[in-house]
């Protein structure tokens, strides 16, 4: 609907229509106006609380085990240190 079909269709309208069309739209303005003035101010921004943070050092040490799913697995053997190797299994 634009501009000009409301304008048609409001000459359509009886008298007691367009009263009772033009006492709603004010009712609403009205109750509009009446909880914008009410509620002003009133809403308080409350801050939630701020979650304690606890971080543990990492005790142990993850493996993953490449051999076989790789083109060359022997590159990744650099990565784990000398003295973790035998711990391993991995010459």
């Amino acid at each position: 609907m634009n501009i000009q079909d409301i304008r048609e269709n409001l000459q359509e309208y009886t008298v007691e229509q367009k009263r009772a069309l033009a006492g709603v739209s004010l009712l609403a303005i009205a109750f509009s106006i009446f909880l914008f003035m009410t509620t002003r101010g009133s809403a308080v921004a409350q801050e939630s609380p701020k979650p304690a943070v606890s971080i543990s050092s990492i005790q142990s040490t993850i493996f993953v085990h490449v051999a076989g799913k790789v083109k060359k697995p022997d590159q990744y053997l650099s990565l784990v240190p000398e003295s973790e190797r035998a711990k391993y299994g991995i010459a």
